[in-house]
Parts: structure tokens; C-alpha cells; sequence
């Protein structure tokens, strides 16, 4: 006999996804603006006394400096001026948790969080030193849900009443997304005129339907990116970039950094 049961399991189960793009443990001198498809964890664990290091919220006007064993998370699609100096010891993750397909849980957050990052920072270095490299991806994992867990928004969280056939061309985007896909093509896919589909993607998603082909787009390369066994000119032409230069154009436009210069940070990662 059954005595409960979770109805709901088929509407998330495409989504409900903690993707981990990148995790490092570094010093660098980096200074940039930059606007990523995902979120992204700061957990610092040496600043050296001095204020060198910090990153400027531009859509507040609010400069935080990077202190030690403070957390700073900045939500998906913020544009941030990043200035990581080599004074500063930290561990980065580069993370999204869907809660919709392609949809963020905190992507109608529009502030930086902070706080006490003394409790995670043990953790993390324990995970750092286990030699089993899918146990230790697997305990990244679980932190990261915690974590997420224990900063749960607590208001403006995405809309998840979104129409099964929508959800399914969202899950569909995601998958299938390179750069010849158009409006067109996914309006014909639900059998809309593009006018009347981009109106109701946009009131649906909260987002035009180009601008989250791009966003799904860019998380595809940023992926790859991390894959030391892949080229630039590779991912462009598995992608349907007719070069490598458009592929780079693109990519800078949304992120405020080179693909090339983000290849490097995810090697390291």
C-alpha cells in the first residue's frame, strides 16, 4: 500500500540539476568585467590585510572588499567588475542549480550575498585532499546543495508554472542549441506564428526567446571551454559557428572575457 507519494517528480525531473562548471583553488591577478550564465561562489581564504582585492556590483554601485573567511555569492547573469589580486587565496565555484530547464533558481536575484564562509572552508579543503576524484566531485556536489539549501531565496523565485509543452521546448534548447537556431524554427516547433510565440515565451519565461538561446548557447561553450581536449575551432564547428572569430565575438559580447582567457581559467579548474 501506498501511503504517499511525489506527484511532482516528472515536472522536475528535467530539471531539479546542480551543474558544477568549475571549481578552483587559486591566487590571480585578475580585473575584469564580466557577466557569466551561471552562478558564482567565492569563498576566501587568505585576503593579506590589505583591500587590494574586491568586486563592484554595478547594477547597486556597491564595492565589496574580498575578506577572509567570507563567502560572496553572486547570482547568474550579474554584471560584476571582478578584481582578484595575487593577495587573495580563494576558492571559486562557477555553478548553476536549475529549477526550471535552462532557469536558474537564482536568476531573479539581483544582489551579491555574503557571509561567514568559516564553516565551509574545512570542508572544502578535506574535499580537496581526497584521492578518489568522483568521490571528492560527488562531495563539491552535496556542499554546493547545502549551500544553496541554506540560502534558499526568499522571494522572486522563477516561475514554475510553466506549460508541459513549453518546459519540454526549453529541455529541448538546452540540448539542441548551436548557433543557426532561430526563432522561427522553435516557434514551427509549437505551432505559433514567431510574433505571437516570442510574446508568450517572453511572458512565460520572463525572458525573450533569442536571449535565452544565448544564455543556453553560452553555458554549451563555457562547458567545453573546460575541456582541455578541445579547441576553440573545434567547439565553433561543433556549435555551427561559421568561424572561430564569430564564436569569440559572441562569447565576449556576453561575457566580457575571450573564450581563450576562460579556456585557461577552466584548465585549471
Amino acid at each position: 500500500m501506498i501511503y504517499q507519494s511525489i506527484s511532482h517528480l516528472k515536472k522536475y525531473n528535467n530539471s531539479n540539476e546542480l551543474k558544477l562548471y568549475m571549481a578552483t583553488r587559486e591566487r590571480i591577478d585578475f580585473h575584469r568585467i564580466c557577466m557569466f550564465p551561471y552562478d558564482i561562489l567565492l569563498m576566501i581564504e587568505e585576503d593579506g590585510g590589505s583591500d587590494e582585492s574586491f568586486i563592484y556590483c554595478r547594477e547597486k554601485d556597491v564595492r565589496h572588499p574580498l575578506r577572509q573567511n567570507r563567502f560572496y555569492f553572486v547570482p547568474i547573469g550579474m554584471s560584476v567588475e571582478y578584481c582578484l589580486r595575487p593577495n587573495l587565496k580563494y576558492d571559486t565555484f562557477h555553478v548553476g542549480f536549475e529549477v526550471s530547464p535552462g532557469i536558474d533558481l537564482f536568476s531573479s536575484c539581483r544582489q551579491i550575498t555574503m557571509g561567514e564562509a568559516g564553516p565551509w572552508l574545512p570542508e572544502i579543503d578535506r574535499i580537496y585532499r581526497e584521492p578518489d576524484e568522483f568521490l571528492a566531485l560527488c562531495r563539491f556536489r552535496e556542499l554546493l546543495l547545502r549551500f544553496f539549501i541554506s540560502h534558499w531565496p526568499d522571494k522572486n523565485l522563477p516561475d514554475t508554472n510553466i506549460p508541459e509543452n513549453f518546459r519540454e521546448l526549453m529541455e529541448y534548447i538546452k540540448i539542441q542549441s548551436d548557433a543557426t537556431m532561430t526563432v522561427e524554427t522553435l516557434a514551427d516547433r509549437v505551432g505559433m506564428t514567431p510574433e505571437a510565440f516570442s510574446r508568450k515565451f517572453h511572458r512565460l519565461i520572463k525572458m525573450p526567446p533569442k536571449k535565452f538561446v544565448s544564455k543556453c548557447l553560452l553555458e554549451k561553450i563555457s562547458s567545453r571551454l573546460c575541456d582541455p581536449g578541445k579547441s576553440i575551432k573545434a567547439i565553433a564547428r561543433e556549435l555551427n559557428f561559421s568561424s572561430e572569430f564569430y564564436l569569440s565575438r559572441f562569447f565576449k559580447k556576453q561575457m566580457g572575457i575571450s573564450p581563450s582567457i576562460y579556456k585557461k581559467m577552466g584548465e585549471k579548474g
